[in-house]
C-alpha cells in the first residue's frame, strides 16, 4: 500500500531451485517506489557467479482513507448561518503528514446552508493514492439577530392612531 515514503520490498531469488543471497549472488536496487500511478522497480544486478540484470516491476496500491493511520478533521472554527452553502475546508493527514486537498482529496458538500447541530456535512474522496471516503460533519450556528449586519427598520408609511395595536406591513 501507498505509504508516502519509498517501498523496498524483500525479494526472493532463485535459480534451479537455489536460493539465490543477497550481496553473494546479486545486488538490489530500487527505484522510486512511492506513488500508485508509475508503480514501484527493483533491479537485480548479477555478482559472484551470476551477471547481468533483471528488472522486477510490482503494484502500489491506493492507501484506504478509513486507515487507522488517515486522519481527516473540519478545520476548527464557528460556522454560523450565512443563508448560503457553507463550505469549510478539512485538516487531513497519513501517519501526521498532511494530505493536500486536489492532490490526495477532493471534497464534495452537502447543502450546509440551515443551523443545527450536525448540520453540515462534508464528503472527503481519496483521489491519487488514497480510495475510499470519509463522511465528517460540522455545527452551523443560528444567526445573531443583535450582530451588526442585521438591520431592522419600521416600515415606511403614516401610521395613524386607532387605539388599538398597529402592525405594519
Amino acid at each position: 500500500f501507498y505509504t508516502g515514503s519509498q517501498i523496498t520490498p524483500k525479494v526472493a531469488a532463485t535459480y534451479n531451485g537455489l536460493n539465490l543471497a543477497e550481496t553473494t549472488d546479486y545486488a538490489l536496487t530500487y527505484g522510486e517506489n512511492i506513488n500508485v500511478a508509475t508503480g514501484g522497480t527493483i533491479t537485480l544486478t548479477g555478482a559472484g557467479n551470476y551477471t547481468g540484470t533483471k528488472v522486477i516491476s510490482f503494484a502500489i496500491s491506493k492507501r484506504y482513507l478509513t486507515d487507522a493511520a488517515v486522519t481527516a478533521a473540519v478545520k476548527a472554527g464557528t460556522y454560523t448561518y450565512t443563508g448560503s452553502q457553507i463550505t469549510p475546508k478539512v485538516d487531513a493527514a497519513y501517519n501526521s503528514t498532511a494530505l493536500t486537498e486536489g492532490t490526495d482529496y477532493t471534497l464534495t458538500y452537502g447543502a450546509n446552508v440551515n443551523a443545527g447541530t450536525k448540520a453540515g456535512s462534508i464528503k472527503v474522496n481519496g483521489t491519487t493514492n488514497y480510495t475510499g471516503t470519509i463522511d465528517l460533519t460540522f455545527d452551523i450556528a443560528p444567526k445573531n439577530l443583535a450582530d451588526e449586519d442585521v438591520t431592522a427598520a419600521v416600515a415606511a408609511g403614516t401610521y395613524t392612531f386607532t387605539g388599538s395595536q398597529l402592525t405594519p406591513k
